[in-house]
């Protein structure tokens, strides 16, 4: 019957017929018609329309909750750019019915398959790019967490090592493909990634460490945070303290030479004083990062448990030769005031420069 309704329609002069039967089909979409998945044959463009809207759209409006970990938020796909134009989808749809030319729209709605199956997703839209690096950025700013470095603690004077702790960021990338992921798939929470940050100074890299306590005229060695070795040692007059705070040992000298420091004690002392049983340093000195200073070893023993250098830290040859090998350059000094400066009522007589230079230094 409908293959009849063609002819009928060009040859029986029945033109405002076939105007009006495809005006009355102009806003409609053919029969077994699918977009999307969804099927649309036989309904007008608003129904369509409303039907595609309530079937693909409405999950992009969805709540979606960003969590990590002092950060959450929530937003919607469509919020971060994954959108559908379904209206689009319908219109292009029928303006393809609705051409070339009326005989041909005739045709195919009368005796031919007007139908089409018409592929259609959400995508991303470029223009709304920046909502995910901003959601991103927000989540980073909220989970960060500075790494905590070990550091060395002398509030007592006695050394304590605060421990290291490590840090958190947001691993980026990770959270993007999480969060494109869980847009994607429709899901209602993303739980975006974190990684470690290490400290930069971890604990065990004090494994070596030397605290000189003044006054008290002691040296500690400590390994791993504990005391392994105690010394005596002079320390600086009050007139020439040795200088407190953090230093480390710059480098280490076996059979050094003594070079005159230019002080106002040292005027008429030599310019240097070689290797050998005169030096004032002995055959062992480790110089720091503090200027002038050096651990060294001393023949004047009874300038041992005072404050009677000028500034520099003496040890017993013994002890100095036992600590040399322990101590690596690089190693952390920590020179702090444990007591009242105390100074020896005499020390013995030097008779030449050299033995002032021993006696001073």
């Amino acid at each position: 019957m409908t293959a009849l309704l063609l002819p009928v329609f060009v040859t029986a002069g029945g033109a405002y017929g076939a105007v009006s039967f495809d005006h009355s089909h102009a806003q409609r979409l053919a029969g077994g018609t699918t977009i999307g998945g969804v099927a649309v044959g036989n309904l007008d463009r608003d129904a369509a329309v409303a039907l595609l809207e309530q079937k693909l759209e409405a999950p992009l409006h969805q709540t979606l909750r960003v969590s990590v970990e002092g950060f959450q938020t929530t937003t919607t796909p469509w919020d971060l750019g994954r959108r559908i134009d379904v209206a689009k989808a319908v219109d292009d749809e029928l303006k393809r019915e609705n051409s070339p030319n009326l005989l041909v729209r005739l045709w195919r709605r009368t005796v031919g398959d007007n139908s089409q199956t018409i592929a259609l997703q959400p995508s991303w839209h470029a223009a709304q790019a920046p909502a995910i690096d901003k959601l991103l950025k927000e989540a980073a700013k909220g989970t960060a967490l500075a790494a905590k470095d070990a550091t060395l603690e002398t509030s007592d004077s006695w050394l304590h090592i605060s421990p290291d702790r490590a840090g958190r960021a947001l691993d980026t990338p990770a959270a993007r493909r999480v969060l494109l992921t869980a847009v994607a798939r429709g899901r209602a929470e993303a739980n975006l990634p974190t990684k470690s940050v290490a400290a930069s100074r971890t604990a065990d890299s004090f494994g070596t460490v030397i605290l000189v306590r003044t006054g008290e005229n002691k040296l500690y060695l400590y390994k791993n945070g504990v005391v392994t070795a105690t010394y005596g040692v002079a320390t600086g007059q009050p007139a020439f303290p040795t200088p407190t705070g953090t230093w480390r040992v710059l480098y280490k000298m076996v059979n050094p030479t003594w070079n005159n420091p230019h002080s106002t004690w040292s005027t008429k002392m030599p310019e240097k004083i070689g290797p050998g049983p005169d030096n004032p340093l002995g055959t062992h000195a480790m110089a720091l990062n503090a200027p002038g200073i050096l651990i060294h070893e001393t023949s004047d023993a009874g300038s041992i448990g005072y404050n009677a250098s000028h500034g520099c830290i003496r040890m017993r040859p013994s002890d100095e030769q036992a600590l040399f090998p322990l101590v690596p350059s690089g190693t952390p000094v920590i020179v702090v005031n444990a007591a009242p400066a105390k100074v020896r009522k005499a020390a013995a007589p030097a008779a030449t420069p050299t033995q002032i230079a021993q006696t001073q230094y």
